[in-house]
């Protein structure tokens, strides 16, 4: 896959260590054993790297501190979102990725703030350095998009006013 990216250009694949035994029980996790996949894939293509999504790191039992430093020397990009794993019923259960505050979810101002921090001491939110940093959250049944997205934004503003 890495050698077809690269013939396409300026392409790089990218692993998302994602949680193992909770909801979608997907392809590797927890962080540590996605890094020693990056290690055995960058033999081949040095462009590998790995993508840390904060929604998932309830859901793999790990601290922002935890995910990113196991993580630091293969990460290219950074995923800012919210889980719900507490109630099985509730429709955004698992990784769907709703909006910050949305009842009995798991991240907040406060975890935001400590994933940002942690890329900061990290390395990975440097000045000068071209990063990729993006949120992913969607509208619950009913919500509104425009309205999702602007709380989204103080959400951050906050956590940055944390920092």
């Amino acid at each position: 896959m890495c050698r077809y990216a690269r013939s396409k250009g300026d392409l790089e694949i990218l692993l998302e260590p994602f949680d193992h035994d909770t909801d979608f029980r997907c392809l590797i996790g927890p962080s540590e054993l996605a890094v020693q996949v990056a290690q055995e894939v960058r033999k081949v293509d040095p462009t590998f790297g790995l993508m840390v999504d904060l929604s998932h790191l309830p859901m793999l039992r790990e601290s922002p501190a935890q995910a990113l430093t196991a993580t630091k020397d293969y990460l290219k990009h950074a995923h800012i979102g919210n889980c719900l794993i507490r109630d099985k019923n509730d429709p955004v259960y698992g990784d769907k990725h709703p909006r910050f505050g949305y009842p009995g979810s798991e991240i907040g101002v406060p975890e935001l703030a400590e994933y940002l921090r942690t890329l900061i001491d990290i390395g990975y939110l440097e000045k000068g350095k071209r990063r990729t940093l993006s949120f992913e959250i969607k509208p619950a049944p009913g919500e509104s998009s425009e309205v999702v997205i602007a709380q989204a934004k103080r959400t951050l503003r906050a956590a940055w006013q944390r920092i």
